[in-house]
């Protein structure tokens, strides 16, 4: 599996249209806005998945940036989600 994949992967379950621009917002709009104005946000959220992880591998934040800007996302989205579990909704 590839780094678009691995990639590809984690994001998905946290990209839906409903949410993709809250998290790419929190993520990058504050200190690196060039990045989140070049991500693509339309579209099937496998399409649009793939299209943000090319542009930030384009802009050479894939590594390092998206690993800490999302991780912290996904932890915050599972302990929403074990929230959810926990109360029934």
């Amino acid at each position: 599996m590839n780094i678009i994949e691995q990639a590809a992967d984690l994001l998905r379950p946290f990209m839906g249209e409903d949410r993709r621009d809250t998290w790419l917002t929190l993520a990058f709009h504050a200190e690196h806005p060039d990045v989140y104005h070049a991500i693509p946000q339309r579209g099937a959220t496998a399409d649009f998945v793939v299209a943000c992880v090319r542009s930030l591998l384009d802009h050479g934040y894939a590594g390092r940036v998206m690993h800490s800007r999302f991780s912290s996302r996904r932890s915050a989205a599972l302990r929403e989600t074990k929230s959810k579990l926990r109360s029934g909704r």
